[in-house]
């Protein structure tokens, strides 16, 4: 599957048809073609019947329609991207928070919690 963001916020199937034609045919199946509408864009995920990787290699970082540009990730059925944990993105930062709120005042670094060795 893949993921792709920057997409304009009114993309339709017929967009995505276009845009992936050089790179084969979308599937439809039952997680296939989610269309995740943010504030400026849109993200779709997708799966291709080939050549995936070839469309992320070419079209990844493109300008497309003069506009938008495009970046895209290959990702897991489960909808998480290759490279991240099937826990999570950004654990640590997520760990960081939670010290954060617990200490007084809300600051501090929770690196430096278990002190300096001696």
């Amino acid at each position: 599957m893949i993921k792709v963001s920057g997409l304009p916020v009114n993309i339709t199937k017929s967009d995505l048809d276009e845009l992936f034609f050089a790179y084969g045919t979308i599937q439809i199946t039952k997680n296939s073609v989610i269309i995740k509408i943010k504030q400026s864009e849109s993200i779709a995920e997708l799966e291709l019947d080939k050549n995936e990787l070839l469309a992320i290699q070419e079209l990844h970082k493109t300008k497309w329609r003069d506009q938008y540009i495009l970046y895209l990730a290959s990702i897991r059925g489960s909808g998480i991207l290759e490279h991240q944990d099937e826990g999570g993105g950004n654990q640590n930062q997520a760990g960081g928070d939670r010290v954060k709120k617990g200490q007084p005042g809300g600051g501090g670094n929770p690196n430096q919690a278990s002190g300096n060795p001696k």
